[in-house]
């Protein structure tokens, strides 16, 4: 298990790479989940510059300024401006979502059981790959895995 997280914190690059996902996707859960448009908007600009700051790691300079100046700024100020142009005599109502809470306790067990399980059982000894079946010695490993390719 150590292993397996040193591998996944091993650079500074994966770590960047693992923020800049979290930011991605906390924001787009957060542009779903939010019920006032201008907070919708700010979620969606954290989405944009999280996904330029991967473009960046992926050595796309160009596109990554693409996507800032033109998604994270034009996109996000112009829908600001449609936002805030545009009257609305009603009040805002909490919107009734019966769905929402079933769904994240669907994609917490999701992620729970992606993440949690496979590494526990691999860490234990009892995940092997498919098609490969040893008694244990680490030759007859090597020597199936070296002879099957």
């Amino acid at each position: 298990m150590r292993d397996i997280i040193a591998n996944m914190f091993g650079t500074g690059e994966n770590i960047v790479f693992i923020l800049l996902s979290v930011l991605i996707i906390s924001g787009a859960v957060l542009m779903i989940s939010h019920t006032r448009l201008v907070q919708m908007v700010v979620s969606l600009a954290f989405v944009f510059l999280g996904l330029a700051g991967i473009y960046v790691l992926l050595e796309a300079e160009f596109v990554a300024f693409v996507q800032v100046l033109i998604y994270a700024g034009a996109v996000t100020i112009l829908m600001v401006f449609g936002i805030t142009m545009t009257r609305r005599d009603t009040e805002e109502t909490q919107p009734h979502r019966p769905w929402h809470n079933a769904l994240l306790l669907i994609g917490v067990l999701f992620w729970r059981a992606l993440f949690q399980h496979p590494a526990r059982e691999f860490s234990r000894g009892r995940v092997q790959p498919r098609g490969r079946q040893h008694d244990g010695d680490r030759r007859a490993v090597v020597h199936q895995t070296c002879h099957s390719v």
